[in-house]
């Protein structure tokens, strides 16, 4: 198996005001930039945090992880 790399949304969170509610932007950036997964700040999954069932499908459309 190869090795797979995530990515965490702290570079987001450090521009939080424009970020906060943008977690289906990062996560399609995360997938365009080739990464398996995603390790997510909680104060970055917006409505995610109150759906996992949406946190699940939205991870499964890009085909990522959560690390």
């Amino acid at each position: 198996m190869p090795v797979q790399f995530g990515c965490q949304t702290y570079t987001w969170q450090m521009s939080y005001d424009r970020y906060k509610n943008s977690f289906a932007e990062i996560l399609d950036t995360i997938q365009k930039s080739g990464f398996s997964g995603v390790e997510a700040e909680v104060c970055m999954l917006g409505s995610f945090y109150e759906d996992p069932g949406l946190l699940q499908e939205a991870l499964g459309n890009r085909g990522l992880k959560l690390a």
